[in-house]
């Protein structure tokens, strides 16, 4: 079915193909808490071009993380996601509407000392955790990084296990913060003119994967053990953060 044309060129593909995706990409992150957007990202990039991969992914990864916090929102840490959003949300609009982008270097940093200080944590090497006074302010950072520079899902996951969350805690605040900057570069990417009605359409379908997705891999955590979760969310931020490092999925 012939149905995404960007202007800049013509992708025929079938809608299962990007549902296919949405499902690998929901799974992904509901059991590993974190790298189906990038696995998205760099998919679609395949199909696409970097630019409009992100543009396409944006609403979808909005509405499967809006999807995912209420499948786990029992176990989700309101006061952590609404303190997250008081930092995250006003930075990133006004790194949105900024005209010039953050040195790739600052959000390697801040991936490496965040990733850093939550595996030391995870393995009881150190006890420290963001105070709560400093909470805000870094939450702000993730929010300005994620709007300048497209890292907000790699620096979310460090800051919430250096607070020592896990497991579905882990999963569903995540989600929850993942929205507040979903929201943010939805409406930088839209008043940019970014987002077009064949964006929608690619967006919708790639949704519906998200959500079988997001389905698919709650089925899956309850089949694994505690500590196997723990090990599979620690490796995805591994793996998520080497490859951000490396400029992998950062714009």
């Amino acid at each position: 079915m012939t149905w995404l044309s960007l202007g800049f060129e013509c992708v025929t593909s079938s809608t299962a193909v990007f549902a296919l995706f949405g499902v690998a990409g929901g799974a992904l992150t509901t059991v590993a808490g974190m790298g189906g957007g990038l696995f998205l990202v760099l998919s679609l990039s395949l199909l696409t071009n970097p630019t409009q991969a992100l543009a396409i992914t944006a609403p979808a990864l909005l509405l499967s993380n809006a999807h995912r916090a209420v499948l786990f929102r029992r176990e989700l840490e309101g006061r952590i996601a609404l303190r997250f959003a008081a930092g995250a949300a006003p930075a990133a609009l006004l790194a949105g509407s900024a005209i010039s982008r953050l040195p790739q270097g600052v959000v390697q940093a801040a991936m490496l000392a965040l990733t850093s200080l939550a595996l030391l944590r995870a393995r009881g090497i150190v006890g420290l955790s963001p105070r709560p006074r400093a909470f805000v302010p870094l939450s702000a950072l993730v929010g300005g990084l994620s709007a300048a520079a497209g890292a907000g899902g790699f620096l979310v996951a460090p800051l919430l296990f250096s607070l020592g969350l896990t497991g579905s805690r882990y999963i569903a605040t995540g989600a929850a913060c993942a929205v507040v900057l979903h929201v943010a570069r939805v409406a930088g990417y839209g008043v940019g003119g970014l987002l077009t009605t064949s964006h929608w359409s690619a967006s919708a379908w790639l949704f519906v994967g998200l959500a079988a997705g997001n389905v698919l891999g709650r089925r899956l955590r309850g089949r694994v053990t505690r500590e196997l979760e723990t090990r599979l969310e620690l490796g995805a931020l591994i793996v998520c953060t080497t490859l951000g490092v490396l400029g992998v999925g950062l714009r």
